[in-house]
């Protein structure tokens, strides 16, 4: 048997916290380089990618450099960091998104 609990170590709960801030920047950066291919302002950059998670804004990011600078060095440099960002998203959902919980003897199962 488990018991749901927050785990009560401040420096984990200080860590786990740090990843998911720094992931809400990373999606935020996303937002911003389509301002910035679009030479959109940050008001229209926000609402036109409100709501869309990292998997979208990836995606649209390549979609439009790739429509801005076509195939070449630029897209692949813009590939490898894209893929830079996938891995942090998919390390990031690993931490957040699984069972954090105590089993009968109070060890804690994640």
């Amino acid at each position: 048997m488990i018991t749901m609990q927050i785990p009560d170590d401040k420096e984990l709960l200080a860590a786990v916290g740090t990843i998911s801030i720094r992931h809400g920047q990373l999606d935020y950066i996303l937002r911003m380089t389509v301002k910035s291919i679009l030479g959109l302002s940050i008001h229209e950059a926000l609402g036109a990618t409100d709501r869309q998670g990292s998997f979208d804004l990836r995606k649209r990011v390549r979609t439009l450099a790739k429509q801005k600078v076509g195939e070449g060095e630029t897209l692949v440099r813009l590939d490898a960091l894209l893929t830079r960002a996938r891995k942090v998203t998919e390390s990031r959902h690993e931490i957040l998104h699984r069972l954090w919980a105590y089993d009968k003897n109070g060890k804690p199962v994640i």
